[in-house]
This record gives structure tokens, sequence and C-alpha cells, in this order.
């Protein structure tokens, strides 16, 4: 038996147990060998004859980039209300056709998820198409969001986005303080931070 599976794994060196099971069966048979499946891994492992599951890594964010990271502004912030901060992150799914990679925009507070993408690749515009679904629900009566994401490269493109929704959302919605990279305000929009955008009126962003 032994000397079957060594066989086979010559030339097929990650043939998992059932595939060897199926293809040993009838010639098992021939030699007047009748054995299970559950009977025929145990015999594997006990030979240490049992493939390895390799683990399948997906890497989703990628933080050594060029672009402004920014603060991290909801440490140890009490969250109170839908639309106080927006949780973005991109996760992944396996399929039988490959890797799906699902860019959400989710409310911390409600756990509501305000927007998504879902795409076989991690192109900046996923993260994008996300954000702009989500900021197609802002109402007037949103008040002050901080969007918290993780300081990967394909949400920097959020950038553009953000400044044209934000100068466009300024009248009736309530600007956010621009921090530094320690925390420090900086001023209101229209004061020292300077553009609205980079004010984040409305939609603040913060980095874990």
């Amino acid at each position: 038996m032994i000397r079957l599976v060594k066989r086979v794994r010559k030339d097929h060196p990650r043939i998992g147990g059932k595939k060897l099971h199926c293809l040993l069966k009838e010639e098992l048979l021939e030699r007047g060998v009748k054995m299970g499946r559950d009977a025929f891994f145990d015999l594997l492992a006990a030979n240490r004859l049992l493939i390895r599951r390799r683990r399948r890594k997906v890497i989703t964010t990628f933080s050594r980039h060029r672009f402004r990271k920014y603060p991290n502004l909801i440490k140890g912030l009490v969250i109170y209300r839908p639309n106080q901060v927006w949780v973005a992150d991109i996760t992944y799914w396996f399929t039988q056709y490959g890797c799906l990679y699902i860019s959400l925009v989710t409310d911390a507070y409600s756990k509501r998820i305000m927007g998504y993408a879902v795409a076989p690749n991690l192109h900046a515009v996923n993260c994008r198409n996300a954000l702009q679904m989500a900021l197609e629900q802002i109402d007037r009566e949103i008040g002050k969001c901080l969007i918290h994401h993780c300081a990967g490269s394909p949400v920097r493109s959020w950038d553009s986005i953000l400044q044209w929704r934000v100068c466009r959302l300024a009248r009736f919605l309530p600007c956010a303080d621009q921090h530094d990279g320690k925390g420090r305000s900086l001023g209101e929009c229209g004061g020292r931070a300077g553009k609205c955008g980079a004010a984040r009126a409305g939609s603040s962003r913060t980095n874990t």
C-alpha cells in the first residue's frame, strides 16, 4: 500500500488523499485489499504521507507608500451616533474563479455597509467606487464624519473625491479640524488649514 502511494506521489507530489484513494481503489481491490477512505487517511497519517495544505495569504494593505498618512483621530473616541465614524477596509473571498477583493465602507455605530465594490484586483478605482456609493447616502443632517481606514495605498485615491464632495457639501456640513501627525489642530476650513478639501469638511480621514 505504501509503495503504491509513493509511486503515485513520485509523479504527482501534491496529490491529496481523496484523489489517491479514488485512484488506487480499483488496484487495491484487484489485490484483495478493501479499505475505506477514513482508514486510508489514517494509514497516510501514520506514515506521514498526508499533504499539508498551503495557507493562502492575501495582502490587502501596503502602507510603505509615498502618500500622506493621516493621524488616528478615533483613538479613545466615544461613538454615539450613526455617521459619526465610517470604517473602510478591504477584505477578500476565495471562489472557484479566483480571489475577489471587497472594498467596504461601514458605519461604525450601526454596522451598516454604506458603500462597497467587488473586483478581482486591488485597483484604486474599487476603493473610489465604494466611497462614492457611501457619499451618495449623505444627508444634510450627517454632521462631522470621520473616515477611519488602514494606511494602504488603494485608499489614497480618495483625496480627489473628498475634495470635490467636501467643497460641494461645505455649505451645510460643519468643517472638521485638520490635524498634524501629533493630533494637533491646524485650524478650521478657510483658516490656517487653507483649502476646504484639505480641512476635510464633513468627511475627515484618519489612519490606524
